[in-house]
């Protein structure tokens, strides 16, 4: 499977891509949790006497891809979780903003657009493949 690539969003008509969820890329996991999992990864290699990391109201929240057969991970912000999960829950970009998820402010559409970005960099989406497609290929703005 193909991750989605940003050229890829850009070239669709906005109100086809906003309509539809998007796919998940194989491998892809998000990580919600209550221990402070990235500054606990890092710390791995250095002595225990060396260690000292705050446990307790630290949460944290993970983004797992795969680079071929690599894997990847980093902390992701609040309005890249709520990317991931929409997409986890089949929910489209348009359903975010409806609901209010990236506030009710002129700048959400903004604020979705740069948060989805950032997630679709990290290779968490499949390459898009939308119904009334030809043979199952993207849709996309050019007119033969």
């Amino acid at each position: 499977h193909e991750t989605l690539r940003w050229e890829e969003v850009v070239a669709m008509p906005a109100e086809t891509f906003a309509e539809h969820p998007l796919p998940l890329a194989p491998a892809t996991v998000l990580l919600d949790s209550p221990w402070p999992l990235a500054a606990l990864w890092l710390a791995k290699d250095q002595p225990n006497h060396a260690i000292d990391i705050p446990l307790e109201g630290h949460p944290s929240v993970i983004l797992v891809t795969r680079q071929g057969m690599e894997p990847r991970w980093r902390s992701i912000d609040a309005e890249e979780r709520a990317i991931v999960r929409a997409a986890q829950e089949a929910t489209s970009p348009a359903s975010l903003l409806q609901a209010g998820v990236f506030g009710h402010a002129d700048d959400a559409s903004l604020r979705l657009v740069r948060a989805l970005q950032r997630v679709v960099s990290y290779g968490a989406f499949r390459s898009l493949r939308f119904p009334g497609a030809a043979d199952g290929a993207p849709l996309s703005k050019e007119v033969p």
